[in-house]
């Protein structure tokens, strides 16, 4: 995710940040069981980034 985030003309955006801001938008746009299938799709090592209710 890392290399995805660099910016042209700027620092480069912390991806763990970014991942956690996404997946901070998506609970609370998306029911908690499609959460559940979401997460259940995602490598270990992204589902961790997954902030804790």
């Amino acid at each position: 995710m890392a290399q995805e985030l660099k910016t042209p003309s700027g620092p480069a955006v912390d991806p763990e940040a970014a991942a956690q801001a996404v997946f901070k938008a998506l609970a609370q746009k998306i029911s908690e069981g499609e959460l559940e299938d979401i997460r259940g799709l995602l490598p270990k090592e992204v589902r961790e980034l997954w902030p804790q209710a």
